[in-house]
């Protein structure tokens, strides 16, 4: 591709007790691979060909409403001079990831450790047998957090286990030794990884329940707004798609709060729903660990209800 993601056209799934199986993606369809730094550089250049002035080495410090409609005030440090710089803003969109400052300036609390998850990832030269295939392991020692595989095209791979804050703590362990136990892991599955590098650890508040995204002249988008899949701890998707009806409401302030509540009450149900699955896989991974058979059927009223139901106005 132009920007130099690897095509996946397979999938390998590691589940506990040691089984696994690997399966084509349905229909002839593929996922793409990349490094976060190609997609994010491919999507700054595409905005500034479309017009977007970029602001190089500034630190959004607050956002000054003021009465007079479409006048509100941005405020800036330049990071190379230390000077702060002002400007006119008619609408301010915090896309700037789970730390967001612009969420913080706006009022919008941050999500509590039961409803915000951890991860590390990592590169490492990876074999020429996942050159199209990832890799998913849901092992019991990781449970009920999960490792992942994903090949580049420069042979190498992005590497990473992830769990929510609160199992981290429990465990009590460094990050990059669990890490490097499960590229052990790996290892006993014949899956040989070279030494890890470039590790970053990223927090995931994730939409077990979603804030208010729209605060006066001011919106929250990606993982400012906690759009993080509470199952599998992606967000990219949810970000993108979430752009794309925003950006149809923001020219129009009369649709502006009704295209927030479109876009997000379908995803607060969504993320309710996940988070009821996620909490019934771990007790079932807490029961299992304690001796219960995996061919026992659930007991009577154990599977979760989704009960989903529409909300009036904007999330």
């Amino acid at each position: 591709s132009a920007i130099g993601a690897n095509a996946v056209e397979r999938a390998e799934i590691h589940g506990p007790g040691g089984v696994s199986f690997a399966a084509r993606l349905g229909a002839g369809g593929h996922g793409l691979c990349l490094r976060r730094r190609d997609l994010d550089n491919a999507l700054r250049d595409q905005a500034i060909r479309s017009g977007a002035e970029p602001l190089e080495e500034m630190r959004f410090l607050s956002l000054r409403q003021t009465r007079r409609e479409g006048a509100s005030r941005v405020v800036f440090r330049d990071e190379r001079s230390g000077a702060d710089r002002e400007m006119a803003c008619r609408l301010l969109v915090g896309a700037d990831g789970a730390n967001s400052r612009v969420r913080q300036a706006v009022g919008v609390k941050r999500e509590p450790q039961r409803r915000t998850g951890i991860a590390i990832r990592s590169y490492a030269d990876a074999p020429a047998c996942l050159s199209d295939r990832l890799v998913l392991s849901f092992e019991d020692w990781l449970r009920p957090g999960y490792g992942w595989v994903f090949p580049m095209s420069d042979c190498t791979a992005n590497i990473g286990i992830g769990m929510t804050v609160r199992d981290r703590q429990k465990r009590r362990g460094d990050l990059r030794e669990m890490l490097a136990d499960y590229i052990r892991a790996l290892a006993g599955r014949g899956i040989h990884m070279g030494e890890p590098r470039e590790h970053r650890v990223y927090l995931l508040p994730h939409g077990g329940r979603l804030p208010s995204l729209g605060r006066g002249p001011a919106a929250l988008i990606g993982d400012a707004a906690s759009m993080i899949n509470p199952l599998s701890g992606e967000g990219i998707a949810y970000g993108l798609a979430a752009r794309w009806v925003f950006q149809a409401a923001a020219n129009d302030h009369r649709v502006r709060e009704h295209a927030i509540g479109l876009m997000f009450g379908n995803g607060r149900l969504t993320a309710r729903g996940s988070a009821r699955v996620l909490r019934a896989g771990c007790r079932s991974g807490r029961a299992s660990h304690m001796g219960s058979s995996p061919a026992e059927p659930p007991r009577r009223g154990s599977s979760p209800r989704l009960r989903l139901r529409p909300r009036s106005r904007a999330a």
